[in-house]
């Protein structure tokens, strides 16, 4: 297993906002969190990366205790978040927050690779020397996702990559998350409020209530369920 979540429990100034949840990742697997919001969904994800520690329970990666390392050893590791809102440089261009996304890299490769990250994304191209806050929404989701695959991960983080983006935009982020991990191997989980979407793309799903899972399974059967069509796809 690639990634593993051992009754992971969190707090924030004394609430428990994760309450004893076990999570895996399969290699080569997409695999999505669901909630609503203040389910503990971020919380989750920036426990993986180390920026919330957990109270307890244990993240395992690639057969490594993870839970007591410091984020950018995690990075070092083969892990990258995408986080809510892309958390761009703002007043930094488009190509240098790409040169950032690689600063725990010692390889010679990083040209090589912003290059392909231009010809993945060609409007990226465009924009590369105009400051990050200068961007369109989708820009900046672009440029977030592409700074991350700087890192070279064998996981990627994504949380609420459709967020805030244009319904034409959106559309747009199912074929870059398949390319990513069709084409680059990589393993993704996904948090995600847009369920229909989320679950076309997964092949496992996880629902979060409150700090707690109350449904997984593969997401043929879960795009099945009663309560999932009555919460998550109503509309």
């Amino acid at each position: 297993m690639l990634l593993e979540l051992k009754e992971i429990k969190v707090h924030y100034d004394g609430l428990e906002a994760v309450k004893g949840i076990s999570m895996n990742v399969a290699e080569g697997e997409i695999v999505a969190v669901l909630g609503a919001n203040g389910a503990g969904k971020s919380t989750i994800l920036r426990a993986i990366v180390g920026l919330k520690a957990p109270t307890s329970g244990e993240i395992w990666f690639k057969g490594e205790r993870i839970d007591r390392v410091a984020a950018q050893s995690i990075i070092r590791k083969g892990i990258a978040l995408v986080p809510e809102g892309r958390k761009l440089f703002p007043h930094m261009s488009v190509h240098e927050n790409l040169q950032i996304g690689a600063y725990a890299r010692k390889d010679k490769d990083i040209a090589k690779d912003i290059e392909e990250m231009y010809e993945h994304f060609p409007i990226l191209r465009e924009r590369r020397s105009l400051d990050a806050e200068s961007l369109s929404g989708g820009e900046q989701q672009m440029a977030a996702i592409a700074r991350a695959l700087m890192a070279k991960p064998d996981l990627l983080l994504l949380d609420e990559p459709t967020l805030g983006l244009s319904p034409l935009v959106r559309a747009e982020i199912p074929k870059i998350v398949r390319d990513i991990n069709q084409k680059r191997g990589v393993s993704i989980l996904l948090v995600e409020q847009n369920a229909r979407l989320a679950l076309r793309l997964a092949s496992r799903a996880y629902v979060l209530e409150t700090g707690t899972i109350s449904l997984e399974g593969d997401t043929e059967t879960l795009l099945s369920d009663e309560r999932i069509k009555r919460v998550y796809l109503a509309g």
